[in-house]
């Protein structure tokens, strides 16, 4: 072989080599950091610590946090009680959760699940389809695969397979569902001291009413054929599995008999749903828990005051109908 032959080819094996150890160093990097972060991902959803079997599931999105307290539910009645939710979580990733829950549970399944399904359940201005992308960073974990790998190439081919190639890009889920979570998990907490403090206020409270009622007066009842299938699916899965279900249709404020009366039909739905799938529909007192602005954040989340009282009563419904 020739010199200069011999050279080109030394520079190509160098260079090809050196291309191997980048792409081996990205990669290596690429793991190592997403391990580091997982851990801090995972706190804002909690999904690996709470997929483990428990005698209730309860699965929604953030009302259902800020609604009920589980770890109250699970010491008062002394069995295992797991919470899973996603900030906006509408009924087909609320599908998804339970499906993967009883999946990797199957050995030990829970007796009951209780379904966040609230007046705007089927509704997909209410419940964007945009909240699986905070699952994102479970896929390398071994979660919601299938879902997935359905979902993100609808954003774009190149969205999804730097996803599956790169497990920190995974954790780069959607910043609003994210900082959501963030703020139902630990901010809330700060407000506490502020209600202990203030006696109720008439003016105050009728400014918030009427700052809530412009978030929802857009809003009216739906019965979106799609989501209503997802719930017939949930249901559907639960027989399945022999777990009974209760639909629980969690406060949201009420801003008149009237406007309240125009989701009867969603009601009547969600009734409907139930006693054809061997379910129960649930709607604690209305009087009490979707009229007193004292005990809601805003319009669809209690303060811990309405949660505390709320998740009373729900415990109390439950043991009535033996359930707990």
């Amino acid at each position: 072989m020739d010199p200069v032959s011999s050279t080109s080819s030394s520079k190509i094996l160098r260079y090809t080599s050196l291309t191997l150890v980048l792409l081996l160093s990205v990669f290596l990097f690429d793991r190592v950091w997403y391990a580091l972060l997982f851990g801090q991902y995972d706190k804002m959803f909690s999904m690996i610590k709470n997929f483990k079997p428990a005698n209730t599931l309860i699965v929604g999105s953030s009302h259902i946090l800020w609604d009920l307290d589980a770890e109250v539910l699970a010491k008062e009645s002394g069995k295992q009680v797991v919470l899973l939710n996603v900030p906006g979580a509408n009924l087909t990733l609320r599908k998804e959760i339970v499906s993967e829950y009883l999946r990797k549970n199957k050995n030990q399944l829970p007796s009951l699940l209780v379904l966040e399904t609230d007046k705007f359940a089927f509704n997909k201005e209410r419940y964007p389809d945009s909240a699986y992308k905070s699952v994102k960073g479970y896929y390398h974990k071994g979660l919601f695969r299938n879902f997935l790998d359905k979902k993100v190439p609808e954003e774009s081919l190149l969205e999804y397979w730097t996803f599956r190639i790169s497990h920190s890009y995974s954790l780069n889920s959607y910043s609003h569902f994210i900082f959501s979570k963030l703020y139902d998990k630990y901010l809330s907490s700060l407000f506490v001291w502020k209600l202990n403090a203030e006696e109720p206020n008439r003016t105050v409270s009728e400014m918030r009413v009427s700052r809530w009622k412009k978030q929802y007066e857009g809003l009216s009842p739906k019965l979106e054929p799609e989501l209503i299938q997802e719930l017939y699916d949930i249901l559907k899965l639960t027989r399945h599995y022999g777990v009974k279900a209760v639909l629980l249709e969690t406060p949201n404020y009420r801003f008149s008999k009237e406007d309240d009366s125009k989701y009867e039909v969603v009601r009547e739905e969600l009734k409907k749903i139930a006693e054809g799938s061997g379910a129960i529909y649930m709607r604690l007192n209305p009087e009490e828990f979707e009229t007193d602005p004292e005990t809601f954040f805003d319009a669809s989340h209690m303060n811990p005051f309405g949660k505390a009282g709320y998740t009373a009563a729900f415990r109390s419904e439950l043991k009535k109908r033996n359930l707990l």
